[in-house]
Parts: structure tokens; C-alpha cells; sequence
């Protein structure tokens, strides 16, 4: 069926899984070959028809494919860094131009802002920033599925079947929208990822479903859509999409050498006082392996309020849906992720080092008991604080996580409990605008929340270094969500949506919203808090 399906409603700043790149760059070696696909400037087509920004070519099996969305942070250009053999894959510019290089140090190409590049298979390679400091892009790839399916699958991937083998062309294409400016865009014969990069856009499908993306969400295509700017400022949007098959090989003819009787020349004579020529030693140019990235898999749970028994795996079975799970190297948070419905998150392409695991959970609340395992069993997980593990990942590991989260107040087990996930973010001092999800992007970290009934807290706690802070195990019935903020200073806006797509919001005070929780409810709010004062924060 044409249209759209699988449409994401969570914001991908918060949710993307990240990609983290090292090389190691050294001299001395032939050019590899430059990437397909690239411009040296920002690509700005014209508004109608998305114009190819990067292609390739890649083979791919019959069967279960998965298109993967990462958030991405440029080595460090200092030498320290190592490449690696991390595509097929396209890179897309953000907010800053990076560089791919090959092994050598070698710069392949120069990836502007909202411009792409492909890199292809095996090609050893290091995304650097420009600047001293690190910056961000996005990659996207496709990859066989690999046991993956639509139960397991993390924030950024998107699922679908190839009916046949071949080697098939891709492409990233871009266009900029502005207000009710429409693009039409086509999916081809296979499904489509579709990025919105900046501002907000209204995508209307063959069938006449309409559906509002703002910058950061993605959506699966089928078929043709047509793409609509939906805000004050120009949208911009990218579609990557599997393109014609194409041959595997091309003929081409063989070159040979002609066959030339062998030359003997005679050698030269030496004057008689003529000393040997010295022998020179060739000096073997040192062969840089590339180092396997690790990967974190977390399935979570939610046990029984203060259970103290040891069986987590039959007691525990509640899906930790909602939580968000950070992944923290010297006391600074590089990934988060947020489990889906099945309480699973999902950190690929991790560099090999020593890291720390973290739920955000409110600690008075609630604490964890984690069993991390690699290929050979071991527990990897150590404790180090309140709902965190330390962990050390091996290049080329694959570790599989069992999270169980056990709240620790006494009011006992709650059927069929509720749970209230918030991710929170500060706007500029006196804004005024529409556009939430763009303008306000700063995460309000160690802001104090809290959910109050009848008059009372039932349960609070600080928004982690991302902004989010989830309750877990709420009675159904009427709450009042708290942002403690001063209520002179700072207004908040807020939207809670529930299982089935609707606000269910409802303004109380400055700062306070209302809802109410239906037996078993997961509900996501997106708090926008709003300085109006200089004092304000």
C-alpha cells in the first residue's frame, strides 16, 4: 500500500542511536578513490523535485533489510584516531562541514552542511571536523537485517523486505520547501527512509493520509508522496531510497602486454679504483588494522515495587518502556537512547574503552540490577552508583544487557500501572515562536520534576543530562505534572501524548499540567520551558 507507515513521533535529537568514528592518520600512501557522490558546497535545489546529493551502488541479499538512522561526532584531528571499514554508508552534514579521510590522512572530501557523500564498502575511513572541536553528522545506512525485527528494533531503524537479490543503486536525495511550497518525492519499487532535517513539513500520501514531521523525525515511504514547508522558515528534508538494479560487473577489455624477447644488457665497466655501490634496505611501511567497533544491546524490565527475591528473569517482566539510558566516558553522557515498547535500546558502533551505563530512573525511587555478557558468558557489568554500571568493551564485542529496574517505595505492586516519560528542553528568554522541536533544543538538565495527587508528591526527581526523567509504576487515575521552576521567571508548553496518539495535556498553572492515566498507560511529554525574565535560566 503507498504511503506512509512507520512514522516516528519522537524527536531523533533525543533518540537517535550515536556512531562514533576513529583513524589514525599516517603518510605515505597512494590516494584512494574520491567518493561518489560529492559537492564542495551546500547543495540548495530548487524547490519541486529533490535533487540527488550522493549515490552508490551496493549489493544486497534477497530478504530482510534495515534502513539505520545514527547520530554521528567527528574523531578528534590530532593523530590519535584510527579509520576503519565502517560502510556502505551515507554521510550527511549538519550544522558544521567535516571531513572523510582515508587511512592515510588523506582528505577524500568535504561534506557541508545538509550536503552528503557515500562511502563505499570497505573503504578504511575517519570522519575529522574542521575546527578544534568535535563535530556532528548523520549517518545513513542500509544493512541486511541480521535477525533483527520489528520487536527488537531501536529509535532509527526502519524494517522492510527486498523481494529479490542484485546489485541495486542508491541515492540520497534534498530538497528545501518553503511555506505551503510542495516538493513531490517517490519512493520507487522499495520502501524509503524520509529524514526531516530542518523545520516542518506536511507529507500527504497517494491514499490522501496526511502527516506533520518537524525537524529530527523520519518516516517510512512507499510510493509517492508529496512534501509540503509547513513552517515560517524554509524546511529541508532528505530521502534515501533503493534506485534501479544494475549490473554487478561491466565487460571491458582485457589489456596484455606484447611478448618482447628478453634483453641482456651488458654492464657497464667499473674504473678500477670504483668502490661497490651500497645496498640500500627497504624500510617496510607499517600496515594500520582497523579496530572493530562494540556494540550494546539493553533489554530492561520493571520488577515488583521493593521485590527482594533473586529470580528477576520470572518475576521482572514488565518492559522498562520509556526509560532512557545514557552512555557516559569521564563523567560526560556521549549516546542515550530511549526503550521502545519492549523495554529494548540499542548502542551500535561503540569505540573500544572503558564506559558507564546509566538509567535514568529517579534514584529515591528506584535502583538496578544489571547482567551485561559478551560471547563467552562473563558478566561484564559493575556496579558504580545508583541505576549505573561500569563497563569495558573489547573491540569487535557484542553485549547483550538484562536491565531490571526495582522501585523501591512501599505503596506496594500497581496493577496494570501507568508510567509518565518527560523529555525537557529551554527556549530562548521571551520566546514567542511556534517551532518547539527547532528552536528549543538545549536539554534542561537538573531540573527538578515531579507528579503530585490530591495535593501531594507522589513521586519527583532531577531531568538527567539529556532532559528526561521517566515515573514509572503510577496508579491509573488524575495527576498533576510539576516543573519546578520559578513560576515569575518561566512559563513552561507542554504536549503528553499516549498510546494512542493523543494529548492529553491539559494547562493547570504556570508551569503544571494535568492528565489523566489510564490503566497501563506509557505516556511521552515534550516540556518546552520558556525564560521571561533575564533572570531566568
Amino acid at each position: 500500500m503507498a504511503g506512509l507507515i512507520g512514522v516516528s513521533r519522537r524527536v531523533l535529537l533525543a533518540a537517535m542511536v550515536p556512531l562514533m568514528l576513529v583513524a589514525m592518520l599516517s603518510p605515505g600512501a597512494a590516494a584512494a578513490p574520491p567518493l561518489q557522490g560529492t559537492t564542495e558546497v551546500m547543495v540548495e535545489p530548487s524547490p519541486g523535485t529533490p535533487q540527488v546529493i550522493a549515490h552508490g551502488v551496493m549489493t544486497l541479499p534477497a530478504g530482510d533489510l534495515v534502513w539505520t538512522l545514527a547520530e554521528g561526532r567527528t574523531a578528534p584531528n590530532d593523530g590519535r584516531a584510527q579509520a576503519s571499514s565502517f560502510g556502505p554508508d551515507f554521510i550527511l552534514g549538519r550544522d558544521e562541514a567535516v571531513l572523510i579521510a582515508d587511512a592515510q590522512g588523506r582528505v577524500l572530501t568535504r561534506v557541508a552542511p545538509g550536503d552528503a557523500a557515500w562511502i563505499p564498502e570497505d573503504l578504511e575511513t575517519v570522519v575529522v571536523g574542521t575546527g578544534a572541536a568535535q563535530a556532528g553528522y548523520t549517518p545513513i545506512s542500509l544493512r541486511p537485517a541480521d535477525g533483527l525485527t520489528r520487536d527488537n528494533l531501536y529509535p532509527g531503524q526502519i524494517l522492510f523486505t527486498l523481494d529479490r537479490g542484485g546489485t541495486f543503486a542508491v541515492e540520497l536525495a534534498r530538497d528545501v520547501v518553503a511555506q505551503s511550497e510542495a516538493s513531490a518525492i517517490d519512493g520507487d519499487d522499495y520502501p524509503a527512509l524520509f529524514l526531516v532535517t530542518d523545520g516542518q513539513v506536511s507529507v500527504t500520501s497517494e491514499t490522501g493520509d496526511v502527516v506533520e514531521l518537524s525537524a529530527g523525525a523520519f518516516a517510512e515511504l512507499h510510493g509517492k508522496a508529496t512534501v509540503t514547508g509547513a513552517s515560517r522558515e524554509p524546511a529541508a528534508f532528505v530521502v534515501a531510497r533503493i534506485g534501479p538494479e544494475v549490473p554487478e560487473r561491466v565487460r571491458v577489455r582485457q589489456q596484455t602486454q606484447p611478448t618482447v624477447a628478453p634483453v641482456t644488457p651488458s654492464p657497464a665497466p667499473l674504473p678500477p679504483t670504483a668502490a661497490p655501490a651500497p645496498t640500500s634496505t627497504p624500510i617496510p611501511t607499517p600496515t594500520v588494522a582497523p579496530v572493530a567497533p562494540a556494540s550494546v544491546t539493553i533489554a530492561s524490565f520493571v520488577c515488583p515495587v521493593a521485590y527482594e527475591g533473586s529470580d528477576y528473569a520470572t518475576a521482572c517482566i514488565a518492559p522498562a518502556s520509556g526509560v532512557e539510558f545514557s552512555v557516559i566516558s569521564n563523567e560526560r553522557t556521549l549516546l542515550t537512547g530511549v526503550a521502545g515498547e519492549n523495554g529494548r535500546v540499542g548502542f551500535p558502533q561503540i569505540s573500544p574503552g572503558d564506559y558507564v551505563l546509566g538509567a535514568g530512573v529517579p534514584g529515591d525511587f528506584a535502583s538496578s540490577r544489571v547482567r551485561c555478557v559478551d560471547g563467552s558468558g562473563a558478566n561484564l557489568a559493575s556496579h558504580v552508583a545508583v541505576n549505573q554500571v561500569a563497563i569495558s568493551l573489547q573491540p569487535g564485542a557484542v553485549v547483550a544487557c538484562d536491565w531490571y529496574i526495582v522501585p523501591d517505595d512501599a505503596r506496594g505492586e500497581v496493577p496494570d500501572a501507568a508510567s509518565v516519560a518527560i523529555s525537557s528542553f529551554i527556549c530562548s528568554v521571551g520566546y514567542a515562536g511556534v517551532a518547539y522541536e527547532t528552536d528549543c533544543a538545549e536539554p534542561s538538565s537538573g531540573i527538578a520534576f515531579s507528579v503530585e495527587a490530591n495535593g501531594e508528591a507522589v513521586q519527583a526527581g532531577e531531568a538527567g543530562p539529556a532532559g528526561g526523567i521517566v515515573f514509572a509504576g503510577l496508579d491509573p487515575g488524575d495527576y498533576l505534572l510539576v516543573a519546578g521552576v520559578p513560576g515569575d521567571f518561566a512559563s513552561s508548553r507542554v504536549w503528553c501524548i499516549d498510546p494512542r496518539g493523543d494529548n492529553i495535556a491539559r494547562r493547570f498553572a504556570t508551569n503544571q499540567v494535568s492528565v489523566t492515566l489510564t490503566p497501563g498507560d506509557d505516556v511521552a511529554c515534550t516540556w518546552y520551558i520558556v525564560p521571561e525574565h533575564a533572570a531566568g535560566t
